[in-house]
């Protein structure tokens, strides 16, 4: 059987005080949690470079990095004519090309 010592059940049962330091460290992590939220909201609702009305982007992954391809205009229509004459020559990559190419409207070649 275990013995408690005097006045150990009011002790457990009273509400804790909060030290200055406690409330502190509170809103710290309040802080933290609201301004990920605000970075993740941020990030889901902020879209990038799209293809559309005659220009393309065009990203790619590469053994060294990213390949990028923004263009609008005659250049573009150009890339669409001959998609696998543009960046790095992998499938992927080419049809990612033609596939931007329908989004932004324009014709894509052979």
């Amino acid at each position: 059987m275990l013995i408690l010592p005097p006045g150990h059940w009011q002790e457990v049962t009273r509400p804790r005080q909060r030290r200055p330091r406690d409330r502190w460290l509170i809103g710290l992590a309040l802080g933290l949690l609201a301004a990920v939220a605000v970075v993740l909201t941020i990030s889901v609702f902020s879209a990038g470079p799209t293809s559309r009305d005659g220009c393309v982007d065009v990203t790619a992954a590469t053994a060294t990095g990213a390949f990028e391809l923004k263009q609008c205009g005659a250049q573009a229509r150009a890339l669409c004519a001959r998609p696998t004459q543009a960046g790095p020559p992998t499938r992927a990559f080419v049809q990612t090309i033609v596939s931007e190419c329908r989004k932004a409207g324009l014709p894509v070649g052979p």
